[in-house]
């Protein structure tokens, strides 16, 4: 005990929780097996308890009783409940301060940003709608969107942002008759469409597969609907010249009948799953993107051949006279290429020669 007063944890003695369970007379083996107090405040394991108990039996010279010993484990094992480091201060409800929490779906903080100017990824999460209110009239408020589309979606979307930007706001003068940056557009349509395509590989194979169990349930349902109407009329040809009510009672009681019953149900049965077949959401996605695919294709291309004579190509023609005024060969456009081949026969020159020329030129 002054050891954990000297420590700062508390220590505490067998004696006391033994005496609380009336087992006090088993403190003397516990005692003489060095466990006459310990820390209250450090979770004992069962196999620490284990031992503590086996090394006092050692001592006694005798196993205690079960009920004995699981008063005792019970005793050091439940200590720690009471620890000072175990004990926390119940806090009633009313006593927790309330905190305001607008309302899930509006967002204050970018509300009033223009949409185009928020981030990609912060688009994918807003919608902004129109709602009337009493004041305004109709106010433009922001939701939040917890429910995340396929990734080909957004890139869809970036690219028809993209192709209207180009094709609207991008003035033509400024372009060139091969533009890079429509070369970019091309190839992202493109990237989407070779996965529409092999997308639309799968879904095809889903939607023969499909079919086909159609066709099988489709022939099954006939077969049933013949043969329901075959067990209904041999009964029906073979008690014809009786009356009604003999018909009625002979007739609708025989095997044959019961067979048409069960197969009728198979008929209706068969039929009802047939009829739950319907159109691969998969395929009309892929059909939808590759029309969008098509109709960027050909805005770009569209756009190429209006504005084709508007767009310059001065800095293709610079490039080439410089090449032809200092005698290089160029390779980054053909039809430069040609001309300087035909108006230089060899090719191969070296570089004295080459300087010498360059030389004179400039002089």
């Amino acid at each position: 005990l002054r050891r954990g007063v000297q420590t700062g944890r508390p220590m505490t003695s067998l004696r006391v929780l033994f005496a609380a369970r009336g087992i006090q007379q088993y403190f003397p083996y516990f005692r003489d097996a060095g466990y006459d107090v310990f820390d209250a405040a450090v979770v004992k394991k069962d196999r620490e308890v284990d031992e503590m108990i086996s090394s006092a039996e050692r001592v006694a010279g005798a196993p205690f009783e079960a009920s004995i010993r699981t008063e005792m484990w019970k005793a050091i094992r439940y200590c720690w409940f009471r620890a000072p480091s175990s004990m926390k201060r119940f806090i009633p409800p009313k006593s927790v301060p309330r905190l305001f929490l607008p309302k899930q779906d509006v967002r204050f903080r970018d509300q009033e940003v223009d949409y185009n100017l928020l981030d990609p990824e912060r688009q994918r999460m807003v919608i902004r709608k129109f709602v009337p209110d009493d004041r305004e009239g109709w106010k433009k408020l922001q939701f939040e969107v917890y429910k995340r589309s396929e990734a080909e979606v957004y890139l869809i979307k970036d690219i028809v942002r993209c192709v209207n930007h180009w094709c609207t706001a991008m003035d033509p003068q400024k372009m060139l008759k091969a533009d890079p940056r429509e070369e970019v557009l091309f190839k992202r349509i493109r990237k989407v469409e070779v996965k529409a395509a092999a997308r639309k590989e799968v879904a095809m194979e889903t939607v023969v597969e499909k079919e086909r169990v159609v066709r099988f349930l489709s022939f099954i349902r006939l077969a049933l609907g013949c043969l329901a109407f075959l067990m209904f009329a041999i009964p029906l040809y073979s008690y014809m010249k009786l009356s009604w009510s003999e018909l009625a009672y002979w007739g609708m009681t025989t095997r044959h009948v019961q067979a048409g019953v069960w197969f009728l149900m198979g008929f209706v049965f068969v039929s009802a799953v047939a009829a739950r077949h319907k159109p691969s959401i998969e395929l009309i996605k892929v059909q939808r993107v590759q029309a969008i695919c098509k109709k960027l294709y050909t805005q770009l291309v569209s756009f190429r051949f209006d504005t084709g004579p508007r767009r310059q190509d001065r800095q293709t023609n610079m490039m080439g006279e410089i090449a032809k005024y200092f005698g290089l060969k160029p390779e980054f456009d053909p039809e430069i290429q040609d001309d300087f081949e035909a108006a230089n026969k060899p090719k191969d020159s070296k570089f004295e020669e080459w300087y010498a020329r360059a030389a004179s030129r400039k002089a």
